[in-house]
Parts: structure tokens; C-alpha cells; sequence
């Protein structure tokens, strides 16, 4: 007679063990790769990606408005461009008045 197919508990206690023992070992591994990535990021590259991100967040442009004319009913011509170079000052107090 055929014996009846029963599992032997030891081995199969150990092969779920070392399974266990290799899945820990490798996410501990992958943690480790991790929180040296991050730790290389922000402690040596800090300096490097500030700078990216404001260089980033900081664009200027140079566009002069467009502005067009303006016309009466009649087909007049009430405003032109033309182009006014004008510097303006302004002073102001250091103490905030309130206004009744």
C-alpha cells in the first residue's frame, strides 16, 4: 500500500523559518537604502537642491506690456502709445496713522 502523503512538520518548520529569516534580511536592507538615501539628501545635497528649487521658483521676465489705443465714438484717437520714462519716489512715515 501507498503511505499517506503527511507533510514532515520539521522540515517544512524549517523552510518556513529561513523564508522568514531572507524576506527580514532583505527589507531590512531595502530600510537601510532608504534612510542612507535620505539622510545623503538632505545632510550633503541640502546646499545643491536649494539652490535648484529657487533657481527654479525664480524666472525673470522682461515683457513689456501691450497697450492699445483708445478711440471715441467718432473714430478719434483719445490715447497713444508712446513711451514715458518717469522715476517716482515715494516717503513714507514710520508710524502708521489711523485714518477717522
Amino acid at each position: 500500500m501507498n503511505k499517506p502523503l503527511t507533510p514532515n512538520t520539521e522540515q517544512v518548520n524549517r523552510v518556513f523559518t529561513s523564508r522568514i529569516i531572507i524576506f527580514g534580511i532583505l527589507i531590512f536592507i531595502g530600510l537601510s537604502g532608504l534612510i542612507v538615501r535620505y539622510g545623503y539628501l538632505q545632510v550633503y545635497a541640502h546646499d545643491k537642491y536649494t539652490t535648484q528649487a529657487d533657481n527654479n521658483r525664480i524666472k525673470l521676465i522682461s515683457a513689456p506690456p501691450s497697450r492699445g489705443y483708445i478711440y471715441d465714438r467718432n473714430g478719434i484717437i483719445l490715447a497713444d502709445n508712446q513711451p514715458v520714462f518717469t522715476a517716482m519716489l515715494s516717503l513714507m512715515k514710520s508710524k502708521i496713522q489711523s485714518v477717522r
